[in-house]
């Protein structure tokens, strides 16, 4: 184990459990091919957890329905190594690309099935591809009504179609008719300004170790936790590829060879914990920029989570 010394600071790890062909490319978009595909989820999750084993760190896996049949034996196990599961979709389709009556159907199938597997039932939701930007209703509304306890649905930072560089960047309690409720954002660091990510995804493969590191002190100096996401499939360089352009291939699967080296770093420097870890220790940090939740969305088509912001975008392509 890491010398407490160097574990001071906080961090919170999320993992989107998918495989390599849960990507925003129309030749993968159809889950009736997806059984005809070779899966490296279950390895690389299994590579993952030892990972965390080894320095005693705790994170969230938000999970995709569609695979909880198919990996209910790793399931068990990340439950049985104290993680947490949360949900991620039935099949990978963001709230921006769903009516709201199909959006509460599509987590609550993907709830049952985690619960028909483990036992456990989410309290927590991420969307798929950080989709809730422009989505034509109230999302965090229908989250509340299904007893969830948190989203972690917004990256508040420059990111094509689904960023939201307006929306607070701070974990945050937030109203919903009188429920509560947390967000807790992806992390970002303002340069000249501009707010952006680089705690998960294409962020954290692609960008160097020491901007990554530099960016997460000036959290931790703040006072809030480093909200990191990765997927299994980052820590995997021989994994499968799309054969998508190469742009896309690069977007998703680029630089892959740094991240085990990178989340390594993590696990060594900071107190690293999953979700509900972080509520559970009571921490209630303030809203970023002093921008405070509305108690309830008045004008959906232009509402981030529970945040007024400009007008929707159509949603673009993952990180």
């Amino acid at each position: 184990m890491t010398p407490a010394g160097r574990r001071a600071s906080k961090a919170i790890l999320t993992v989107d459990f998918e495989d390599w062909f849960h990507i925003a490319d129309p030749s993968f978009s159809d889950p009736t091919i997806w059984d005809h595909l070779p899966t490296d989820v279950e390895q690389d999750t299994l590579a993952l957890l030892d990972l965390l084993d080894e320095h005693d760190a705790r994170a969230t896996f938000f999970v995709v329905g569609w695979l909880v049949e198919r990996t209910s034996d790793t399931l068990r196990e990340i439950v049985r190594r104290n993680h947490e599961l949360g949900v991620h979709g039935y099949y990978h389709v963001p709230p921006s690309a769903l009516t709201e009556n199909e959006f509460r159907r599509d987590i609550l199938k993907c709830r049952q099935a985690i619960a028909d597997v483990t036992g456990v039932e989410a309290k927590g939701y991420r969307a798929p591809f950080f989709g809730v930007r422009g989505c034509p209703f109230p999302y965090l509304d229908i989250l509340g009504e299904c007893g969830f306890r948190y989203d972690s649905s917004v990256l508040p930072g420059v990111l094509p179609g689904r960023g939201q560089p307006g929306a607070p960047a701070a974990p945050h309690e937030i109203d919903i008719h009188g429920l509560t409720m947390w967000e807790i954002p992806v992390s970002t660091v303002r340069l000249f300004g501009i707010p952006v990510a680089f705690a998960g995804g294409g962020f954290l493969r692609h960008f160097p170790s020491p901007f990554i590191d530099w960016s997460s002190a000036r959290l931790t100096e703040s006072g809030l936790p480093v909200v990191y996401y990765i997927h299994p499939r980052d820590l995997n360089p021989q994994g499968h590829e799309a054969p998508a352009s190469r742009w896309r291939r690069f977007r998703y699967y680029g630089g892959r060879r740094s991240v085990r080296r990178k989340l390594r770093r993590l696990l060594e420097s900071s107190a690293v914990t999953s979700v509900e870890g972080f509520l559970a220790d009571g921490a209630r940090p303030e809203p970023a920029d002093g921008r405070r939740p509305i108690a309830r969305p008045t004008r959906p088509l232009e509402v981030v989570g529970a945040f007024v912001t400009e007008a929707p975008e159509q949603p673009g392509e993952q990180a």
